[in-house]
């Protein structure tokens, strides 16, 4: 039920046809996605944080709670590089000084 409202709250934002001028996203890897979840949502989310960025295929999930119940995901494009060998658009891409194209978690990989 997650992975298809993200990826439901993900579709309208790619291209519709080739060359399409008027898209936010190539693809899920260049997405940043909000949960704003309730307390029926909450606790399960929160218990699996730190995985649901790859549960979804998505470089960043940021998770916030709210008093209603229910669960609201908005999505937007992540601003930064791309790693050269993940394809994640992440924050950490160049950090590491031996491998400025990568994310410090390929760059721990490859070193």
């Amino acid at each position: 039920d997650l992975r298809d409202r993200v990826n439901s709250a993900i579709e309208p934002l790619k291209p519709k046809q080739k060359n399409d001028p008027n898209f936010v996203l190539k693809t899920s890897l260049e997405a940043r996605v909000s949960l704003t979840a309730g307390p029926d949502w909450f606790p399960l989310l929160d218990a699996c944080h730190e995985h649901l960025a790859g549960l979804l295929m998505v470089p960043v999930v940021e998770l916030s709670a709210c008093p209603e119940p229910g669960l609201e995901v908005r999505v937007e494009k992540q601003p930064g590089p791309r790693c050269e060998r993940c394809w994640l658009v992440l924050p950490t891409v160049g950090d590491h000084v031996d491998h400025p194209g990568l994310c410090l978690r390929c760059a721990e990989a490859v070193a």
